[in-house]
């Protein structure tokens, strides 16, 4: 069938069947027209092959309705590139269920900006392998806001390479509890800049083991 040549009435039409039988270049030859007319139904038949086909204009114009009617697996098999295409405002409508089935690749995709735009309750819900492959640059550009909000154990699990990318102000929203949770190996790695920043009750927190951990240039 010349999926291109339908209608958006013949689109509508389609049944969840019929849409699982599309492969990825015809998934890739539907119109910006075409896939927004897909009901969230629809869009979830879709197959991983298919979801594969969508080009970044196609995964830019996504509705909030139709991203958010994804499931894991559709997100999971989209490509780096794909991951890269969503906007701040995609990822903040996805749900726990949904982030959770992002790749450890796919989120090193994501860009700063990306990254930002996740919701604190988005981003305390990454599992600690998603937290531990978080880049320097990415680490960076969390708000304080979402470095509040970072549980316990995914501040444990932050690379020590990418903990250097915590700036002054991101160090100062630290609380007691969150330095305390970080290993002797992250103390270590952390800049000079931001072991000087430290405040008194901040390093009132530190166990023995994470002082003596500090390096004579810290």
């Amino acid at each position: 069938t010349n999926i291109k040549g339908l209608t958006t009435t013949q689109l509508i039409a389609l049944t969840t069947t019929q849409i699982k039988g599309l492969n990825a270049t015809e998934v890739q030859a539907l119109s910006q027209t075409q896939l927004s007319a897909f009901s969230a139904s629809q869009l979830s038949a879709i197959s991983t092959d298919g979801i594969q086909g969508l080009n970044d204009d196609q995964i830019t114009g996504m509705t909030l309705t139709q991203l958010a009617s994804m499931t894991s697996t559709q997100l999971g098999s989209l490509t780096t590139s794909q991951v890269a295409a969503l906007n701040a405002t995609h990822l903040a409508t996805l749900t726990t269920t949904q982030l959770h089935g992002l790749t450890q690749t796919q989120i090193d995709a994501l860009n700063p900006d990306e990254i930002s735009g996740l919701t604190t309750t988005a981003l305390a819900s990454f599992y600690t392998p998603q937290i531990a492959g978080l880049t320097y640059t990415q680490l960076g550009a969390l708000t304080t806001a979402q470095i509040g909000a970072l549980r316990t154990t995914q501040v444990a699990a932050i690379g020590a390479d990418a903990i250097a990318g915590l700036n002054e102000t991101q160090i100062d929203t630290l609380t007691t509890t969150q330095i305390s949770a970080l290993t002797a190996t992250q103390v270590a790695a952390m800049e000079t800049e931001d072991v000087a920043d430290l405040n008194v009750t901040q390093i009132a927190a530190f166990s023995t083991t994470q002082l003596t951990s500090l390096t004579t240039t810290q």
